[in-house]
């Protein structure tokens, strides 16, 4: 009996270890590939999940668990290797797990049928072989087209106030939101003017950088730019072309803004990816509206607190 339960021991700490370093050296090969699309969502956390499985057991009690474990574990190792931004390994970790767990069922399935006899070598040889399906993806995967994201909202000023309160993301005097703030690079300000067609603006975050240079300057109107350079800012999962505010009078001293961003998906596997590169694009452009808001409050506040004041005056 003793004998036995150290054998159901042996095959957990084997199983836990051929996990999560197979899964961290899969990681590592998508990264070096650049293969991050459905061999690399799905291939590998099925292939962990089934060594997993295969190698413990049933234990349907922790499958849920097991699953969560791994792909935090995958995130954590993916981050501190430097494989991807801590936002995209968080949304890595959600997308995993349950793929994983479907790994770890048809694993334990695959050990019954094999009397509780699990093979090294064919977890081994697992592993390889979802090595070769992601470093195949990565051989005839193509360069995606741009997509567009745009986000609109009527501000309660007219266009040649909220021209003047035009602001990037990066001189947003307000805290990002929590869904903004996890793992991405922390905006800290811009550098060079923002005054005509040609003008190159320098916004520095915690990891990097952006240069944005100006090619449309109609006050207000529409001001818009291309991204000629992008460092460290995501910039393995996507690839910022341009962007652009438009202003529309609507009568009533208010005014439509609509703020678009260009981009080309450096993540294979689109409907996996896209939703959450939406979603976070129209968080960071109402971050921007609403930093524009609370601009002109404060701004046009003072403004006329201090008219009242000159007025009270003797």
């Amino acid at each position: 009996m003793k004998q036995e339960e150290r054998g159901r021991r042996r095959d957990f700490s084997l199983g836990l270890v051929l996990s999560v370093v197979g899964g961290i050296a899969l990681l590592a090969g998508g990264d070096l590939w650049d293969s991050f699309g459905w061999a690399f969502v799905l291939g590998i956390p099925i292939t962990v999940g089934f060594v997993l499985g295969y190698t413990t057991g049933p234990r349907r009690a922790l499958v849920v668990f097991f699953s969560f474990f791994l792909a935090l574990t995958l995130l954590l190792g993916a981050v501190t290797m430097q494989i991807s931004g801590v936002f995209c390994g968080v949304v890595a970790a959600c997308i995993m797990i349950v793929p994983t767990g479907i790994g770890i069922a048809l694993g334990a399935h695959a050990r019954d049928r094999t009397e509780g006899r699990p093979h090294v070598a064919t977890s081994i040889a697992l592993m390889m072989a979802c090595s070769a399906l992601v470093y195949g993806e990565a051989q005839i995967q193509e360069r995606r087209p741009e997509e567009e994201i745009t986000t609109t909202r009527i501000l309660a000023m007219d266009p040649e106030r909220a021209w003047q309160v035009l602001t990037f993301y990066e001189d947003v005097d307000i805290e990002p939101p929590l869904y903004a703030r996890i793992g991405l690079p922390h905006p800290l300000r811009t550098e060079g003017p923002m005054r005509r067609v040609g003008d190159i603006t320098r916004c520095v975050y915690s990891t990097g950088y952006l240069r944005k240079r100006i090619t449309t300057f109609e006050p207000g109107h529409e001001l818009a730019f291309d991204v000629v350079e992008q460092v460290g800012i995501e910039d393995r999962s996507v690839e910022l072309v341009r962007g652009s505010f438009r202003f529309e009078a609507r009568g009533d001293g208010r005014t439509e803004v609509s703020l678009t961003t260009v981009y080309r998906p450096l993540l294979a596997a689109r409907p996996v990816w896209r939703p959450f590169e939406q979603r976070l694009a129209h968080v960071l452009h109402e971050h921007v509206l609403d930093g524009m808001e609370h601009e002109h409050r404060k701004r046009f506040t003072l403004l006329a607190q201090s008219a009242a004041a000159t007025t009270r005056r003797p």
